[in-house]
């Protein structure tokens, strides 16, 4: 999950984590942008503050 507020930088990881994922498991994992997904299994993804 990103938020609409989030920095370019940071929405470029969280795609980038997501490409990596995909090519070590063979799944895309979905991102949300401000919106918990409603499902069983959710992977935070932390960033810091400048």
């Amino acid at each position: 999950m990103v938020g609409g507020d989030d920095s370019p930088g940071v929405v470029r990881v969280t795609g980038d984590l997501q490409t990596d994922i995909e090519r070590v498991t063979g799944v895309r994992p979905a991102v949300s942008e401000d919106a918990v997904p409603e499902q069983k299994d959710v992977v935070p993804h932390a960033t810091s503050a400048p």
